[in-house]
């Protein structure tokens, strides 16, 4: 199936605002990367985060240069995910909604559909879109 991980940036002002919210956020993401066996690569954490991180089996990157595979970030501007075929070698880009740090050109856009506007949390978002790859490659011959 390649190598598959997810990557998730922690945003300043959570760091700012309550290292326990971090902390949950980072497990949420964790778990749902080891449900479905892929890599967990965590952008942004200062080091009392990242050794919570690394506690946690997380990998630490400092940048997307550091990140395997094809860039994947999920945005409500990207291809629809029922269109969307999964890179083999993929790195999915979790996070806050703005992406101010992440070039337009420099990931391929996915579009998760929702009912309504509200945000998904990462780890959901992560969660739908490695179940749609991994039912999708039930299907390809």
């Amino acid at each position: 199936m390649g190598n598959v991980a997810v990557a998730f940036f922690v945003p300043l002002f959570v760091l700012d605002s309550t290292r326990d919210k971090a902390r949950l956020w980072v497990d949420f993401v964790r778990e749902t990367a080891r449900t479905f066996k892929v890599d967990c690569y965590v952008l942004g954490a200062d080091e009392k985060l990242g050794r919570h991180a690394k506690h946690q089996g997380c990998l630490l990157a400092d940048g997307l240069e550091d990140l395997p595979g094809v860039m994947v970030m999920l945005s409500d501007k990207g291809e629809p995910l029922k269109d969307y075929q999964h890179p083999e070698n993929v790195t999915y880009l979790l996070g806050p909604d703005d992406w101010y740090l992440v070039p337009h050109n420099a990931a391929g856009m996915l579009s998760i559909p929702m009912p309504t506007s509200y945000p998904l949390w990462s780890a959901v978002a992560a969660g739908i879109c490695l179940n749609d790859r991994l039912m999708k490659s039930y299907s390809t011959p």
